[in-house]
């Protein structure tokens, strides 16, 4: 069953909205929502918000620590979300690092969690907190209810172009 340490890369998209400020420093009665590529500026300080939402009882694991399924917690050694650039936008990584392979319907399972996680426990309270930039603080959300929303690999992320042909 145990095989050597591996790397799995989940991409999402973000879900960003804006309170701005006005000139007098009073935040607006709505927010906007943002283009993933109107982060890219804000990136570290996405990447510190991300790091405070982290609880001690995490460690190193992060968000497998939530795991209800006790296989997967067999298997998964640490789950920690991110952001990373892609294409010119900025995106949702989750880093999931196994102990051992996972089989296709465990794989299913694991991202049904990850994906609670993000609407429910740690995305909800990611969501809640805003980051503080100039123009006044960003909401971001890693979740949405709305067709949007996806979890894919690395290889999923890549468009396949055809050969070419002579």
């Amino acid at each position: 069953m145990k095989n050597k340490q591996q790397t799995i890369r989940l991409w999402s998209p973000l879900f960003p909205k804006l309170n701005r400020k006005n000139k007098l420093g009073y935040f607006a009665s709505s927010k906007t929502l943002l283009d993933s590529d109107q982060l890219l500026p804000y990136q570290e300080e996405i990447m510190t918000a991300i790091e405070r939402e982290r609880f001690p009882g995490e460690g190193e694991r992060g968000l497998t620590v939530y795991l209800q399924d006790e296989i997967l917690l067999e298997k998964v050694y640490s789950i920690v979300p991110s952001v990373e650039e892609w294409d010119d936008d900025l995106f949702g990584v989750i880093e999931i690092q196994l102990l051992a392979d996972l089989e296709p319907c465990e794989m299913e399972d694991l991202i049904e969690e990850i994906t609670s996680q993000l609407a429910e426990g740690w995305g909800e309270g990611m969501a809640q907190h805003p980051i503080t930039i100039p123009e006044g603080d960003i909401y971001l959300s890693f979740w949405d209810s709305s067709d949007a929303f996806f979890l894919k690999t690395e290889e999923q992320m890549t468009p396949e172009f055809p050969e070419d042909v002579d």
